[in-house]
């Protein structure tokens, strides 16, 4: 059937973080519409595979309206915790982190030390997933791949000289 079927030896810790508890009440909800979906933010049809239809709206102005929420077996992996990019990460040793259109609003100097953060919670190997408009500035720790609309940091396999490469102070 082409789904995916997570192997029972995989530790998946899915985190999503945010600031506001508002966003984080919506994201536990987790009911998402085919109304706010462009082409910029689109879903593969074959993605669909992880969500379940649990309503449908139409109306003249909108058309029809389809919302979703994660199949179970998705949502248990997932989990919602308030914080501030600025602080100290709730995780660590990190497969990886996507962090979009969050970056361009903030000062060089904060989205320097995010980014040194990002880096330091990685594994080696690890990957960092921004949107186009963002910039690295620890590009000698990581190697870029261009996608259509983001670009991956690939952490580099060799240790910072410190030797403290999991050990994040601020």
């Amino acid at each position: 059937s082409g789904a995916i079927v997570p192997d029972a030896k995989w530790n998946i810790d899915i985190v999503g973080t945010d600031i506001s508890s508002q966003v984080l009440r919506l994201a536990r909800q987790a009911t998402y519409s085919t109304l706010g979906l462009n082409p910029f933010r689109a879903i593969n049809r074959s993605d669909f595979q992880f969500f379940e239809l649990v309503n449908t709206e139409t109306s003249e102005m909108t058309g029809t309206i389809e919302f979703y929420k994660p199949r179970p077996w998705v949502s248990k992996y997932v989990r919602f915790i308030n914080h501030n990019l600025m602080d100290r990460p709730p995780v660590n040793n990190v497969d990886l982190i996507l962090c979009r259109n969050v970056l361009i609003y903030l000062e060089h100097d904060c989205i320097k030390k995010i980014q040194r953060t990002f880096i330091d919670v990685l594994k080696s190997s690890g990957a960092i997933v921004f949107g186009p408009a963002d910039t690295m500035y620890h590009m000698n720790e990581v190697s870029a791949e261009w996608g259509t609309n983001s670009v991956i940091y690939v952490k580099s396999e060799k240790q910072p000289e410190s030797g403290v490469f999991n050990l994040f102070m601020q």
